[in-house]
């Protein structure tokens, strides 16, 4: 085991986080070999603040002789102004895809999903206009001659329209 670990600072670490001593291998095996040694731990990890705080604890005391290193004071001389990009991106010529990553085009048809209460279907739209930015939206008319607009994204930010060109060959 490497000498740091059996630190008295470190031990007092865990103490004060009031971590069990039947965990204590576990947190020096994490600590020496980034590695987890079992569910239970990996589980504690995740779900006790004391060993969250803990674990955060220990990464600062490990990587405490390597701050100089890595001060946040350490210029970036690599970078001048004018690397950075400034002003504002116009997004609105990106193309619009749909789900699986094609790009949808005035004339093309699509389907997205409709839902009212408990039912759910797809329905078709012939898109007649394509408008691209930050939340793209289509507008066209349905199959019935109903106009309609869509959002492409839906407020989780997966996209919901699929295009289906050519459409299928009519069965007999």
């Amino acid at each position: 085991m490497h000498q740091q670990f059996d630190d008295p600072a470190f031990q007092a670490i865990l103490d004060r986080h009031h971590i069990p001593q039947q965990f204590w291998p576990a947190f020096y095996q994490l600590a020496e070999h980034g590695t987890l040694s079992d569910h239970a731990f990996r589980d504690r990890l995740n779900d006790d603040f004391g060993f969250k705080a803990a674990s955060e604890e220990i990464v600062e005391f490990i990587a405490a002789p390597y701050s100089s290193l890595f001060s946040p004071t350490t210029p970036y001389e690599s970078l001048d102004e004018g690397d950075f990009i400034t002003g504002v991106i116009d997004m609105s010529a990106a193309p619009v895809l749909d789900f699986f990553g094609r790009q949808i085009k005035a004339g093309d048809t699509v389907v997205y999903p409709g839902r009212q209460g408990a039912s759910m279907w797809l329905s078709r739209m012939n898109v007649t206009q394509v408008v691209a930015g930050d939340r793209p939206k289509l507008n066209g008319y349905s199959n019935e001659g109903r106009k309609i607009a869509i959002n492409v994204v839906n407020k989780t930010g997966k996209i919901v329209v699929a295009v289906v060109n050519p459409l299928p060959p009519a069965t007999a």
